[in-house]
């Protein structure tokens, strides 16, 4: 599996965007957890969640432009703004997230099936159909 990051790209004058895809492939196993902290006590297991949230993969872009530039410094003197924004804040930032999905290469992409979209009930059938309203047929007036 990879992880596929839609992202936008505005230039430092912010006239042009580009969209991008980067494609993070993993060393080991993708393992995405919520916010709750391993403590010990009675509940000691950490529950996973399908996918990252997009400031979690935005973190780790800022974190890892920081390590290639090499100056947390910069960062912190508000010197990286221009590119992925200030400690506070995103405002400013060329880079934004757009979407993040699951993969199983660079060449097919899993997208979320649209809410509504539907299968029949108990069926052997693999179609899905748009989900549709049928109004009631007796309707009255007032």
């Amino acid at each position: 599996m990879i992880l596929c990051v839609f992202w936008r790209l505005l230039t430092l004058s912010h006239e042009k965007e580009r969209d991008m895809q980067l494609f993070l492939k993993p060393n080991d196993t993708f393992f995405f957890r919520d916010g709750r902290p391993f403590t010990r006590g009675e509940q000691s297991e950490g529950y996973s969640i399908e996918m990252p949230f997009p400031s979690t993969v935005m973190g780790a872009l800022r974190t890892a432009y920081i390590a290639f530039c090499g100056d947390l410094a910069k960062f912190v003197d508000n010197q990286m703004e221009s590119v992925i924004g200030t400690k506070q804040s995103l405002d400013g930032a060329s880079i934004h997230i757009k979407g993040v999905f699951l993969g199983r290469d660079e060449g097919s992409l899993y997208y979320p099936t649209p809410r509504d979209l539907v299968s029949e009930k108990k069926s052997q059938d693999p179609r899905l159909y748009p989900l549709s309203i049928e109004l009631p047929t007796d309707t009255f007036a007032s």
